[in-house]
């Protein structure tokens, strides 16, 4: 086991994660204003 890379390996996960997550948010955020300009 290589316990030297946990905290690289651990900051990576969570680096992906909120990336992740904040692409997914604009996404959604992008969707629900072309809903609100398509329903005018």
């Amino acid at each position: 086991m290589c316990y030297y890379n946990w905290g690289a390996e651990f900051l990576t996960f969570v680096f992906v994660l909120g990336t992740f997550v904040e692409t997914a948010l604009v996404v959604h955020l992008g969707i629900n204003l072309i809903n609100k300009n398509h329903n005018k």
